[in-house]
């Protein structure tokens, strides 16, 4: 068996409706294939880094919930 892992958007990226279809479409591979045995959204919440690429603030925007733990619309 296999699982889906990180996969997902940047919520400073895509509109909450491209997020919602970006993760559908990732539920629909998984139902159309018995041998996907789960999928593991990349992340849950948002979070510091130093990765090229994130905020001013260090604050990586890819959770379903804000760091402060508020959620978005995908939770």
């Amino acid at each position: 068996p296999f699982i889906l892992t990180e996969y997902g958007t940047r919520a400073d990226q895509a509109d909450p409706a491209r997020r919602e279809a970006h993760l559908l479409a990732y539920a629909k591979i998984a139902a159309e294939r018995p041998w996907i045995a789960g999928l593991s959204y990349w992340a849950f919440n948002d979070y510091r880094s130093m990765y090229p690429g994130s905020r001013a603030d260090g604050v990586r925007p890819w959770g379903l919930v804000e760091y402060d733990r508020t959620p978005r619309a995908l939770y």
